[in-house]
């Protein structure tokens, strides 16, 4: 359970490595929590090597019913199908969620807030292809994010919402990234020692601890 933990809060801070190479316990959905890992890992090759054949409907009795006590192994495949699935994937991961639209997702007996369905639903169908889709979900998780105070659930969704809408710009962003923090923000991505200092930016006097060429 501690383990699943981290990997939630490190949703936030580019930490999710800390919950280790697999989960424990030993769940269903480990080839998706690898592939997760591997992306971020900038090993796409190896996360879809990680993810082939294996079937989200595993873990459904019939759509928006999971066959575990909670729908956790059928977001964290989402999110991998989503990242570096095949389409027979995303449409199983994403027909098996979609009852879930319009509400919010826990792991457990709420060890963990895991977001709304609508913030995977919309990653799903953009993979898909499907950009309108896409945009309705992720819309929706923003607005039930931000009325449930989970604002950096809410500035996520904005985020992939901004990379949806244009593609060609990049994505707003503040995130930890190891012992930095990184600043995007209208322009480059600037890197800052603590997230008080990217709070204060621009500076009056010295940048950041670098900042990016254009």
């Amino acid at each position: 359970m501690a383990d699943s933990q981290l990997w939630e809060l490190g949703r936030f801070d580019g930490r999710r490595s800390a919950a280790g190479a697999n989960p424990r316990p030993a769940s269903r959905a480990a080839p998706a929590w690898r592939a997760v890992l591997l992306v971020e890992a900038g090993d796409l090759d190896a996360a879809r090597a990680a993810l082939a054949g294996f079937d989200p409907d595993r873990l459904v009795l019939r759509p928006g019913v999971v066959r575990s006590h909670d729908p956790w192994p059928l977001l964290l495949t989402a999110e991998a199908a989503a990242l570096a699935g095949d389409q027979r994937q995303r449409a199983a991961s994403y027909q098996a969620l979609r009852p879930l639209a319009g509400g919010h997702t826990v792991l457990g007996g709420f060890a963990a807030y895991t977001g709304a369905a609508d913030h995977y639903l919309g990653l799903l169908a953009a993979a898909l292809g499907r950009p309108a889709e896409a945009a309705a979900h992720l819309r929706a998780a923003a607005e039930a994010h931000q009325r449930l105070g989970a604002t950096a659930w809410a500035a996520l969704n904005r985020e992939h919402l901004q990379r949806l809408e244009q593609p060609d710009r990049p994505a707003n962003v503040f995130r930890r990234d190891g012992d930095v923090w990184t600043l995007t923000f209208d322009g480059p991505p600037s890197t800052c020692p603590t997230a008080r200092a990217c709070a204060t930016w621009p500076p009056s006097s010295a940048p950041p601890a670098s900042r990016s060429t254009p």
